[in-house]
Order: C-alpha cells, then sequence, then structure tokens
C-alpha cells in the first residue's frame, strides 16, 4: 500500500517536473485518493496527502487553488500548506491584505507545530516545511508589493532551508526554490547572480526543465551567445511532453 503512494508520488514529482500538468494532477489526485483511508490508523501517511495542493502551485493555478475546499481539519499540515497555497494565489493576483491574512495563519500553525514533530519519511521536521512555506510565501507577497530586494532575500532563505532538508527520493519539498530564486533574479535584471543560482540548480536536478529555461534566458539577457544553443535544445528535449507553455513569470 505505502510502496504505490511511493510510485505515484515519483511519477507526480515527475510530471511535475516535465511541465506536463494533466498527468501531474492525475498522478497526485490519485496519491490523495489512495492514502486517505490510511491516515486515520498511520497519522505519517499525511506526508502524501498535501501533494494535489502542491501540484496546482507548481503550475500556478491559481484560480484552481482558490477554489479547492480546506482539508478535514484533522491534517494540520495539509491544512497549513492549503493557506500557504491560497496566500500564493492571493498574492499572484494582487490581493496582498488576503495574502498576508493567509500568511499570519500559517505562521499561528507553524507556532504551533511541535519542534520535534516530524513529517517525513527522511526525519525532516515539520517545522522546517512551515518555514519553508512561510519564505516562499513572504517571497510572493514581497514580488506583489514590487518589493524584489526582500522578495529575494526570502527566495534566497528559501533556498538555504531548503539545503537544510534531508535527502529524500523524490524530494520532499514539492520543487526546488532555486527555480523562483534565479527567476526573482532574472526579473531584477541580475541575470548574472540568476545564471549562477540555476547552474546550481542543474548540478542537484540534471535537465530540470524550468532551470534550464531559466539558464537560457539569463544567458541571452548577458548576450552570451557561446552556449545558448545548446541549452535551448536541452530545455526543448525536456520540456517535450509538457502540455503548458512556459515563461518567466511561472518560475
Amino acid at each position: 500500500m505505502m510502496y504505490y503512494c511511493h510510485n505515484l508520488h515519483f511519477l507526480a514529482a515527475s510530471y511535475s517536473m516535465g511541465g506536463d500538468f494533466a498527468h501531474a494532477k492525475q498522478a497526485a489526485d490519485d496519491l490523495a485518493a489512495h492514502v486517505a483511508p490510511m491516515l486515520h490508523d498511520m497519522p505519517i501517511a499525511e506526508v502524501y496527502a498535501p501533494y494535489p495542493i502542491f501540484v496546482l502551485v507548481r503550475f500556478h493555478r491559481w484560480e484552481e487553488i482558490l477554489k479547492l475546499p480546506p482539508p478535514d481539519a484533522g491534517l494540520a499540515m495539509t491544512t497549513a500548506f492549503w493557506h500557504f497555497a491560497r496566500g500564493s494565489a492571493f498574492a499572484a493576483k494582487g490581493e496582498i491584505t488576503r495574502a498576508q491574512a493567509e500568511r499570519t495563519i500559517l505562521e499561528t500553525a507553524r507556532k504551533q507545530t511541535p519542534a520535534d514533530l516530524e513529517f517525513s519519511f527522511f526525519f525532516n521536521k515539520a517545522r522546517a516545511f512551515l518555514d519553508l512555506a512561510e519564505n516562499v510565501l513572504d517571497a510572493r507577497i514581497a514580488g506583489a508589493k514590487g518589493d524584489n530586494e526582500s522578495a529575494i532575500k526570502y527566495w534566497k532563505q528559501a533556498v538555504q532551508i531548503e539545503d537544510g532538508l534531508n535527502y529524500g527520493e523524490p524530494p520532499e519539498w514539492f520543487y526546488p526554490v532555486r527555480e523562483s530564486f534565479g527567476g526573482a533574479l532574472l526579473r531584477n535584471g541580475q541575470a548574472e547572480p540568476a545564471e549562477a543560482v540555476f547552474r546550481a540548480d542543474l548540478e542537484q536536478y540534471p535537465r530540470n526543465s524550468r532551470s534550464l529555461f531559466g539558464l537560457l534566458r539569463a544567458l541571452e539577457a548577458q548576450k552570451k551567445s557561446a552556449n545558448v544553443e545548446e541549452v535551448r535544445k536541452e530545455f526543448e528535449a525536456a520540456w517535450k511532453n509538457a502540455d503548458v507553455p512556459l515563461e518567466l513569470g511561472d518560475l
């Protein structure tokens, strides 16, 4: 039963990385449905429950996120991630006050979470994930306000938290935050440091399509023509099964 969950988790993560929203969503929905009967007797299985939310966030499906009903109140972490997703959606829509309200709820959840509680098959602490979610949301709110300097600071902090997580396959945080960090740098006209961030991500996640796309745009912005076509071909190969377009704002 749990091994099948692991397989579905891999499918959702892999399809998400490749930009295939339809298959990623299907795998995530199947995962949540499969794990639901286990949650009462096997609380650790809740680590899989938020994945449908995470897939929607990964693909910036903000309107769909805001239509999601609240999770079962007994699923504290899943509920916290639901608020994280809603805050991200409100920030993307420019509804700062509502985004900040969701952020306050997320912060309360983090403070109420015991420091030694694990939410992981790899001994990662629940608070680490909530800290990470807070910094991602703070970055998105700052970006929505036009405060790019603060947004970049929060993205950098989120990367540091993610780097501190214990290794897992697939990784227990739903996407490599360096994608967003590099994207924020690039949108702020900092192409050279953005290139470094995307290259660092590709060392950890070779052929990550979004980081290849970001690297391509960073090279183009610096007029570095030497490797552009090679990176473009790598990106096109990595994104060949995607069912959505990709733009800089999607990082």
